[in-house]
């Protein structure tokens, strides 16, 4: 978990979680995920809390393989994470 971090880009990563989200951020701001690995049997990639979180960005990042791609907890606007 990242909890109140802000401009942090992810280019080529690899995370395999034994459960759970592959990432979680609370009150974070300006993440770029790029070309990120999203392993098969994922629950989910990305779970994302608080209201000070915004601007969150996947980039060639393909999240079929998890079960919900993105999880948006209690204070998060729904235009907080950008999937292109």
């Amino acid at each position: 978990m990242a909890s109140n971090t802000s401009d942090i880009k992810l280019n080529n990563v690899k995370i395999i979680p034994q459960q759970g989200s592959v990432f979680t951020l609370k009150n974070s701001d300006g993440y770029e995920f790029n070309n990120v690995l999203c392993p098969d049997g994922t629950d989910n990639f990305l779970s994302l809390e608080g209201d000070k979180t915004t601007n969150i960005q996947l980039a060639n990042t393909d999240t079929y393989n998890a079960k919900q791609a993105v999880i948006l907890g209690n204070g998060v606007n729904g235009d907080a994470v950008k999937i292109e």
